[in-house]
């Protein structure tokens, strides 16, 4: 009888070295019937275990994804946005809603945090502008003065996506 592949994935690789039976280890709780493999099975599960574990000994462990951003920083700045549509809503002044002190943290969370603006500026429409315009290089900011609200957020998320970042 085989074993359901999803049950392989759970097993031990001190268990699959030093068995070649694995009629000790795996067993199905509610038959009660143990499983032998050949030994095709086992260098497969082996195999695929030692490219897994390859890969995370070998990976640095300051090395992160392109793009990625620290979870702290992603709670922080869910945590800055709720707080400043909360202190600022109804309000019309483009400066008094971009001086607010949250709308600040969130410029402070640094350029890391870019692919969460525009996710957010592509999700729920908002004044991001000058939020971006503080994070991306002068040279890469895809904006002009001339722009309004509504062809600004279609620039800003053509370039996120043109970068890569969303």
């Amino acid at each position: 009888m085989k074993a359901p592949d999803k049950d392989l994935s759970d097993l031990c690789i001190d268990d699959i070295i030093n068995k070649k039976s694995f009629s000790e280890i795996f067993t199905l709780p509610e038959r009660s019937q143990k499983f032998t493999f050949s030994e095709d099975a086992i260098e497969s599960i082996l195999q695929k275990r030692k490219k897994a574990i390859y890969y995370v000994y070998s990976t640095k462990i300051d090395e992160k994804p392109k793009n990625s951003v620290d979870v702290q920083k992603v709670r922080d700045f869910y945590d800055y946005v709720k707080k400043w549509k909360e202190e600022t809503v109804g309000l019309s002044s483009p400066s008094t809603i971009r001086m607010n002190r949250n709308y600040q943290k969130i410029i402070g969370l640094g350029d890391s945090i870019i692919p969460l603006i525009l996710s957010e500026l592509e999700k729920n429409p908002d004044d991001w502008f000058y939020a971006l315009e503080m994070l991306v290089k002068d040279e890469e900011n895809p904006i002009n003065d001339d722009m309004g609200f509504n062809e600004s957020i279609k620039t800003w998320i053509t370039w996120g996506k043109n970068k890569g970042l969303i």
